[in-house]
């Protein structure tokens, strides 16, 4: 037997009207593979069935990939000051990922958005690198020692 490999791109659109269009095509795609799959299965014919199967999984997969991404990138970037430092990052990553994609344009309106938001998601993850610069140094030790009294032995 032939071994497959499918390969699984999504790209990730942080401009809602981008994603939102997106979405609604890959919902009106699955609508149709579905009927399709239905019209297969009424003749019987099963290799298109599969097929069809196998590319509304497919579709299925991206648009749940696409919901999850712009839902998550979305509520981090409107919830900075609550959000963990590994959602910041993976944001900042989502970002640069789609200013490197080429689907956006230089120096309009969709680039000026994302790359404040870039800046904006960059100064929250420094405010926190910077926080626990200064509570390491201003500490030092301490806050080893108070964990675990027997360490103050050895330390001091």
């Amino acid at each position: 037997m032939a071994d497959r490999i499918q390969t699984f791109t999504t790209r990730i659109f942080l401009n809602d009207e981008q994603a939102k269009s997106k979405i609604t095509e890959l919902e009106k795609r699955i609508t149709t593979i579905r009927a399709d799959m239905d019209k297969a299965h009424k003749n019987k014919k099963w290799d298109d069935f599969n097929s069809l199967k196998k590319e509304l999984d497919q579709r299925t997969k991206e648009l749940n990939s696409m919901r999850t991404t712009a839902q998550s990138v979305e509520h981090v970037l409107k919830n900075l000051s609550s959000s963990s430092v590994k959602e910041i990052k993976r944001t900042i990553s989502a970002i640069n990922k789609e200013l490197t994609s080429g689907s956006v344009a230089r120096n309009k309106d969709d680039w000026k958005f994302l790359t404040e938001q870039l800046e904006r998601a960059k100064k929250e993850l420094k405010k926190i690198g910077d926080i626990n610069k200064g509570i390491t140094k201003s500490e030092g030790w301490s806050w080893l020692k108070k964990l675990n009294p027997r360490i103050r032995s050895t330390l001091i």
